[in-house]
């Protein structure tokens, strides 16, 4: 399928999770038991979770190529551009930046982010230049 129809069927579907949407409607359900390690991401809080593991000695989870990073402890960093990423005296704050779009937050917050994702959706949001 070419990427321009994805987008397009992607775009019309119904946004709802798995279990409600297909599972719970299904008559022709098999379960197969396993034991492995499982994380719902369902928030920036989630990944940052997931990847502390990963974290500098102030538990910093930075995912970013230019980051500096001072006095700032418990926070996440996403971000693929070029731009230097710079946190001073923050705590438990995730910063996620895209192409189009820039979320800072307090990671114990992040599971608003979908009213922020609807609100820029919404047809009344004005982009300000």
């Amino acid at each position: 399928i070419d990427e321009k129809a994805l987008e397009s069927v992607y775009n019309s579907c119904f946004p709802v999770s798995i279990d409600y949407g297909i599972m719970e409607k299904s008559g022709n359900v098999i379960v197969v038991p396993s034991h492995f390690d499982w994380s719902d991401l369902g928030s920036w809080m989630s990944l940052y979770e997931l990847q502390v593991s990963k974290s500098d000695d102030s538990g910093n989870v930075v995912n970013a190529q230019k980051p500096l990073i001072i006095d700032s402890e418990n926070c996440f960093v996403e971000s693929d551009s070029n731009k230097a990423i710079a946190l001073v005296g923050l705590h438990g704050v995730g910063v996620v930046e895209t192409d189009d779009a820039l979320l800072i937050c307090k990671l114990k917050n992040s599971q608003k982010v979908k009213n922020v994702y609807d609100r820029l959706h919404d047809k009344s949001f004005k982009k300000f230049k």
